[in-house]
Order: C-alpha cells, then sequence, then structure tokens
C-alpha cells in the first residue's frame, strides 16, 4: 500500500498534468478561435469592399442621370434664350431699318 506521501506526489503528478493539458486545450481553443475571427474578419471586409463597389456604382449611375436632365434643361433653357434674342434681334434690326427709312 503506498505511503500518503507517495498518494500525495502521485496527486501533484496528476495535477501537474491536468493543468499541462488543460493549457495545451486552451493554447488550441485560442488558436482555433483566432483562425474562426480572421475568417469572420476576411468575409466581412470583402462584403464591405462589395458595398462599397456597389454604393459607389449607384452614386455614379444617379450622377450621370442627374447631369444629363441638367444638361437637357440647361439646353432647352438655352434654346428658349436663343429664340427669344433672334426675336429681340429681328425687332432690333426692324426698328433700325425703320428709323434709317424715315431719314
Amino acid at each position: 500500500m503506498p505511503s500518503i506521501v507517495e498518494r500525495i506526489t502521485a496527486a501533484e503528478d496528476q495535477a501537474l498534468t491536468i493543468k499541462r493539458e488543460a493549457a495545451v486545450s486552451m493554447r488550441e481553443a485560442i488558436a482555433a478561435a483566432n483562425l474562426e475571427a480572421q475568417k469572420h474578419l476576411s468575409k466581412t471586409s470583402e462584403n464591405a469592399r462589395q458595398k462599397y463597389a456597389e454604393a459607389e456604382a449607384a452614386a455614379q449611375a444617379e450622377g450621370k442621370a442627374l447631369g444629363a436632365e441638367i444638361i437637357t434643361r440647361q439646353t432647352a433653357l438655352a434654346d428658349e434664350y436663343c429664340l427669344e434674342a433672334g426675336r429681340r434681334l429681328n425687332e432690333a434690326v426692324a426698328h433700325i431699318l425703320e428709323r434709317v427709312t424715315e431719314l
């Protein structure tokens, strides 16, 4: 029968073994968690890049559409101004000719 000292020594050895195994297990768990976190981070980063690209494309399309609308409106306005200027020019020419013929 083992003595009390031998049993205490065996219990201490067993506790040390359990402690070492727990440390190894924890390191493995931490490594696995880090790997999983890295995968999630990569996936999240890729999703963010994709959403940014989609938002950028949508903003560019919206900007082009708005620019085209502004150009259309301003072209119509410029055409109106040109017509009005032509009408006024004709009136001015008629007025000048009238004045010249009066002399």
